[in-house]
């Protein structure tokens, strides 16, 4: 990995192993090789005992580097500032990026990350994004983790397989010595007789248990205990029984600080409260020694390695982060409370205090204005979008206020941040903290408190699929709001801050300052109102509302970051809206408008969020064909997700707004390794990306014929079937899977179910008056018509398909609505009919770039050829189809093209002998002859049960049999099959 970093070719490597294993060591190795080839070094760790800031791993890596000419400035996140970057984790990101690419312009760099079990989401979010940068850059990222830390759970446990898969990563996993190793290492050290070696590696073997630190430290020991001891020729080994085989790294650690005195053990106490790196500031103030004192217990320390000094000389490290473990361990409670206190004091007195830190120190040392510095640190991670450890920190602070009467109020707001800082990892979670923010607010007299968090609560039902539940509790918490003063957020600005989420500087500057126009900000969450009214079908609603509050805005003239948030929800509903009324230019317009309003108070997520509905609603329906501006959009959209990232627990549930593209373009196994692992989490995952992921399996199951699978979708989601009252479900999800249903039916030549959701789904559009959708099921009522026998109805009904395709332009159901008029000429032998239309639907299968559609319109001119007779070309064609249906594992496609091949192969059979069975005889045959069964052969061959029947009774007769066995073999000896 070194030698191709150094020729350009940068990558990842990952260490991992149990605690002692060698990782640390490696990794050293490591640098002094990058060292001696010129390479840059940075290095940054995480750290146990103690709370590791947002970005604080890559904060103490860039740190080396920050004061040097010519690099771009430090975003203000890793550099510890309050105040937020504008443009978020993207920025964040892109300016780490370009500050690695400027340090590794002249000389590769190797950047190191150790311990990073311990990191912060949002570290392994940057961590992420760099790696898939890696392949161009002369830039190798190192990082170390303890492999028996990491459970399911575990964020970095998720990470690797994404980073793995994503970015070129090599993973080193260490394990325990076994004796040959531990031979080796002894003999490499000592020059022992053969017998005496054997003696301690055996003692090692007990003592260490193959871990090479415990083997390290236990070494040492037997050297300063003089049982080791140098001699000529060999070493010689004293009587190893009479030495106590320490079970602990602590005993190893306590007899090495006893041979030091009670002073430095003392002094180095002090020094493990404070942290893995040490600052002698800190060390000095809180121990309150003397700097002398200080520099003769480092002098001792790193003398018996304990300690390692800086070359700058302000600070030191624990040589290991056990050592560190074990000394801040042996320190009684009591007095290990009194130290974090004092350290925690002197940490509050720099003019740089970390919030981090000093609220870790604070709360270990039960100090109350711990929960002060919590909030100042959850507000640090929030302002950099690292919402996950933002609400940790709010906990925190909230589990300190608890009982305390004087501070319910606060306690109250950051329990409603909590709760909206969770909708997008845990929604349930978050209705809880929003559910007890309302009764604090109730019981304290909090009418703003008590309104913000009942509308709230409502929206957090909504994504749950509670849309009843949540309209009401929106609509009643709206209510309260309009009953509210109107300058009621005057008093405290910042509250407007946390209610419209992410903010650019500008902006917190200004409702900080009480800048703004505060006293039209109650009408803010009309626009989340009339979002959700969309989003369950209730369009004429929507309108009204979202209209209203559009119009409300346009008369204020600097609209504040809440009033901001709140147009970008409105003019999101109206791009729903017009959507679903097939008013594409209209619908664009003003999803454009929404994500102009998300991005000009840094919102990235609701950014990403309008740009995936504007790809799902109007880009992929409405301009298929436009195949630039599909994949610019799916760009567009990755880097607003980048943005985003510190706001979810993985960036997995991101790539589900790509599924609509990636299902439509043939990356079918793609899509469902997106998909799947959604589906499977342990960890809760909101219902929209499990929405999102259910709805692309589904679809996926049909087409590759798992049809039990595809039915336990929609019945999972749709469990009244298609009596489901409109409503109480997110719209356009249950519409897609009623016609998704309907097709099951057809497939299954069911057709009182398929009716029944068919009448349920245009039930559905009548009740919400979408034009949207009706295209799709004018041609699903037009296949029920084909297959019931009635090819009036079935022409009616998919020229009432064409017309509702074709204004507004829907290429997708036009390509399916020509292809079955192609068939249905070809059934009845109007060939040259059939040519026409066929011929559209293959070139809108091409223009809009959708094998799977192309390979069924292909099949479809294959037996438009057969039944024209002209088998080469039909052959020709059934097998370019069947190749793509291979590739995509779309088994019935597959049957029907092996159907079609049988029967071309039966018309060039000979006639002259046996009995003259037709070519769908012979084709029922081969597949009896395949062992399936009628309802089998039916869904292959596109027929009903009861016509399979009829041809097995004419086939026995023709062939002189009574079963189904002995038609076979009979077929076979006569050459049939």
């Amino acid at each position: 990995s070194l030698t191709a970093t150094s020729e350009g070719r940068g990558g990842l490597v990952f260490v991992g192993g149990e605690a002692g294993i060698g990782k640390t060591a490696l990794v050293r190795f490591l640098m002094s090789e990058a060292a001696v080839h010129g390479a840059e070094l940075l290095v940054g760790h995480c750290y146990d005992l103690s709370a590791t800031p947002p970005y604080g791993p890559w904060r103490e890596a860039l740190s080396q580097v920050v004061s040097r000419d010519g690099l771009p400035p430090m975003p203000a996140a890793i550099a510890g500032e309050d105040e937020p970057d504008a443009g978020g984790q993207e920025f964040i990101f892109q300016r780490v990026l370009d500050i690695l690419i400027a340090v590794a312009a002249s000389h590769p760099a190797v950047v190191v990350l150790e311990d990073l079990h311990w990191a912060d989401p949002a570290s392994l979010n940057l961590l992420r994004f760099l790696a898939r940068q890696l392949a161009a850059l002369p830039l190798l990222l190192v990082a170390t983790y303890r492999a028996d830390e990491l459970t399911r759970r575990h964020p970095l446990a998720q990470l690797l397989p994404a980073l793995v898969r994503e970015a070129p990563t090599e993973r080193i996993d260490l394990r325990r010595l076994d004796d040959d190793a531990m031979r080796t290492l002894v003999a490499s050290r000592y020059p022992l007789a053969e017998a005496a070696e054997a003696r301690l590696v055996a003692h090692l073997r007990r003592a260490a248990e193959g871990v090479p630190f415990y083997a390290d430290e236990v070494l040492r020991n037997l050297e300063e205990e003089s049982v080791l001891r140098p001699g000529l020729p060999h070493w010689a080994v004293g009587d190893l029984s009479r030495v106590r085989v320490p079970p602990l790294l602590h005993q190893v650690v306590d007899g090495r600080l006893a041979r030091l005195g009670e002073n430095v053990r003392d002094h180095l106490a002090v020094a493990a409260v404070i942290g893995q790196q040490v600052p002698i500031g800190v060390w000095r103030a809180a121990g309150g020694l003397t700097e002398e004192e200080v520099l003769r217990t480092v002098e001792r320390a790193v003398e018996a390695h304990l300690l390692d000094a800086d070359d700058d000389g302000a600070r030191v490290r624990f040589t290991h982060a056990l050592v560190r473990e074990a000394l801040y361990e042996g320190i009684l409670p009591p007095r290990r409370r009194v130290w974090h206190q004092r350290v925690a004091e002197a940490l509050a007195d720099s003019s740089v205090a970390d919030p981090d830190a000093v609220a870790y120190h604070f709360a270990r040392g039960g100090d109350v204005r711990a929960a002060g510095w919590l909030v100042r640190a959850g507000e640090r991670a929030q302002h950099a979008y690292a919402w996950l450890t933002a609400k940790d920190r709010f906990a925190a602070a909230v589990a300190l206020m608890e009982g305390d009467a004087a501070r319910a109020g606060e306690r109250g707001w950051l329990l409603y941040r909590m709760g909206r800082l969770l909708r997008l990892t845990d929604t349930s979670g978050g209705i809880d903290y929003l559910e007890e923010a309302e009764r604090v607010g109730r019981a304290i007299g909090d009418p703003v408190l008590a309104a913000y968090a009942l509308f709230d609560r409502g929206t957090m039902q909504c994504f749950l699929t509670e849309a009843d539940r949540g309209l009401a509790a929106m609509e009643a918490g709206l209510i309260a709001l309009e009953a509210l003063p109107t300058d009621h957020l005057r008093a405290d600005p910042t509250i407007a801050t946390w209610i419209a989420d992410g903010l650019s500087q500008g902006e917190i500057a200004s409702n900080r300052s009480g800048e703004g126009d505060a006293s039209r900000t109650v009408i803010a969450r009309s626009g989340a109102l009339a979002e959700w009214l969309a989003e369950v079908g209730r369009y004429a609603e929507a309108r009204a509302v979202a209209e209203r509050y559009v119009a409300e805005v346009a008369t204020i003239d600097c609209p504040n970051a809440l009033t901001l948030s709140g147009l970008g929800d409105a003019e999101f509903a109206l791009g729903q809206v017009e959507a679903a009324m097939g008013r594409p230019a209209e619908a664009r317009a003003a999803f454009r408008r929404a994500l102009a309003a998300y991005r000009s108070i840094g919102h990235h997520f609701m950014a990403a969020v309008a740009l995936a509905n504007e790809l799902r609603r109007v880009t992929l329906p409405y301009s298929t064909v436009d195949i630039a501006s599909r994949h610019s959009m799916v760009a567009q959209g990755t880097e607003e997700w980048a943005r985003a990232a510190g706001a979810m627990k993985s960036a997995q549930t991101a790539r589900l707004n790509d599924l609509d593209v990636l299902l439509l373009e043939g990356a079918w196994t793609e899509a469902e390794q997106v998909a799947r692992p959604v589906l499977d989490a342990v960890e809760p995952i909101p219902q929209i990306p499990r929405d999102l992921a259910a709805l692309a399996l589904a679809a996926l199951a049909r087409w590759r014929g798992e049809t039990v699978e595809a039915w336990a979708f929609v019945r999972a989601a749709l469990p009244n079937g298609p009596t489901t009252a409109p409503g109480g479900n997110r719209f356009r999800h249950a519409v897609t899977l009623q016609r998704l249903a309907a097709a099951l039916a057809l497939d299954a030549v069911n057709l009182p179910e398929a009716a029944a959701w068919l009448e349920g789904h245009d039930r559905w559009l009548a009740w919400s008056g979408a034009i949207q959708g009706r295209a799709e099921s004018r041609l699903l009522w037009a296949r029920y018509h084909r297959i019931a026998g009635d090819l009036a109805r079935a022409r009616e009904a998919v020229g009432e398909a064409v017309s509702e395709a074709t204004m507004p332009r829907q290429p997708l159901t036009l390509l399916a609505a020509q292809r079955f008029l192609g068939e249905i000429d070809t059934d009845a032998g109007r060939f040259a009919a059939a040519e026409e239309h066929l011929a559209r639907a293959l070139a809108l299968a091409e223009g809009c770039l959708a094998p799977f559609e192309r390979a069924l319109t292909l099949l479809a001119v294959a037996e438009l050829r057969a039944g024209s007779g002209k088998a080469a070309d039909a052959a020709q064609l059934m097998t370019e189809a069947r190749t793509v249906a291979e590739c995509l594992g779309a088994v019935p496609t597959i049957a029907r093209a092996d159907a079609l091949a049988s029967r071309l192969a039966a018309r060039r059979a000979p006639t002259d002998q046996g009995p003259r069975l037709s070519a769908r005889e012979i084709e029922v045959l081969r597949l009896v002859a395949a062992g399936r069964s009628n309802r089998e052969i039916a869904d292959a061959l596109f027929l009903s049960p009861r016509t399979v029947t009829t041809h097995l009774t004419h086939i026995f007769a023709k062939i002189g049999v009574d079963g189904r066995a002995e038609a076979v073999a009979s077929a076979l000896r006569q050459g049939l099959l």
